[in-house]
């Protein structure tokens, strides 16, 4: 580790008193704008980013662990390129995004962010799968995807999803996925928003995460 860090979970890598921190994840058992969430909990708006972004990282490798069947309704939908949170945005390429969905018959639901300098390249051209989405169907052993375009209820849900925020910055489209599925996944397995919570304060308190020694001095 390199010297002048330490190793703390992720809520005591915070100023946040515990109210302060069941404020903020009970607003994001469903989608929450940073103004939101600043409004909402009264800390400064940078905080509340910083700290969306901290729980976020929680939950990050999730879909490990979620099992889809073999076969899958797999549909996926373009994101409009936005350069929120880019910095020097004139020096980067505008990426074609878009958002993919596979789905089982339980409602098993996982979701990935594919991005390509290509302006013309989908994840389905009407013959063949993007290879990254071949690959990443293969890993969570799907051996059968039935295509679907946009026009599918996983879309629906992930269109309402995303209407909760002021637009969303293509920098982290991985985590909104991600988000998405994991609060649907929530759903399919019965979970209410106090499980929810309960689960996400769990893990802020198991995580690790390097902090400067600095930020503990501000703090004190």
């Amino acid at each position: 580790m390199p010297r002048g860090y330490s190793i703390c979970s992720i809520r005591d890598s915070t100023s946040l008193t515990e109210e302060q921190w069941m404020l903020v994840l009970n607003m994001m058992t469903s989608p929450c704008s940073v103004k939101g969430l600043s409004e909402k909990t009264g800390i400064e708006r940078h905080t509340a980013e910083v700290i969306r972004y901290k729980v976020l990282s929680a939950i990050s490798d999730f879909q490990q662990n979620v099992t889809v069947g073999n076969s899958v309704e797999l549909c996926y939908t373009p994101v409009k390129y936005s350069e929120k949170g880019i910095r020097n945005p004139k020096k980067r390429p505008k990426w074609h995004m878009e958002a993919v969905f596979a789905t089982d018959s339980e409602g098993n639901c996982i979701g990935k962010a594919v991005q390509s300098n290509d302006t013309e390249a989908t994840v389905y051209d009407g013959v063949n799968l993007m290879t990254e989405v071949k690959n990443w169907l293969s890993d969570h052993r799907v051996t059968s995807a039935h295509i679907r375009d946009s026009n599918c209820e996983t879309i629906a849900a992930w269109d309402k999803f995303i209407a909760g925020f002021r637009g969303i910055s293509s920098k982290y489209l991985t985590e909104y996925v991600n988000w998405f599925c994991y609060l649907r996944q929530k759903e399919v397995i019965g979970k209410n928003k106090k499980d929810i919570v309960s689960e996400l304060w769990t893990l802020l308190n198991n995580t690790p995460q390097t902090v400067s020694n600095r930020s503990f001095r501000k703090r004190e």
